[in-house]
């Protein structure tokens, strides 16, 4: 089974070509525009991971980190997150913080490392 990752994007071109560059590294996305969106989708249908841009407009990254950080069944959480802010993001739940696609990529491949092999 692939691992699917859901990735919180507000800018549509980037999204995309983050969902094509995650879906080349052998994941499956799903692609929302906010963090309303982000959280909804979360708890309704649970993925292995979520990859959330703090800047989001209204429900910015860090409420949807505080928000789905704070749940006892939740998805493993990367934030695209500048170096100073890393430490407030793994304080509010975040399993890893990154800055580029590459970074992302891999930190993917290591929070979900095992999330859905067989018990």
């Amino acid at each position: 089974m692939v691992p699917r990752v859901l990735v919180v994007q507000p800018r549509e071109a980037l999204a995309r070509t983050t969902g094509r560059v995650l879906r080349g590294a052998g994941f499956e996305t799903t692609l929302v525009p906010d963090g309303d969106a982000a959280v909804r989708a979360a708890v309704t249908d649970p993925p292995a991971a979520v990859l959330v841009d703090l800047t989001l407009p209204v429900l910015d990254g860090w409420l949807v980190l505080s928000a789905l950080g704070a749940r006892r069944a939740r998805p493993r959480l990367v934030a695209y997150a500048p170096p100073g802010d890393a430490a407030r993001a793994l304080a509010l739940g975040a399993d890893a913080c990154v800055h580029d696609r590459g970074a992302a990529v891999a930190a993917l491949r290591r929070v979900t490392a095992g999330a859905l092999a067989p018990a």
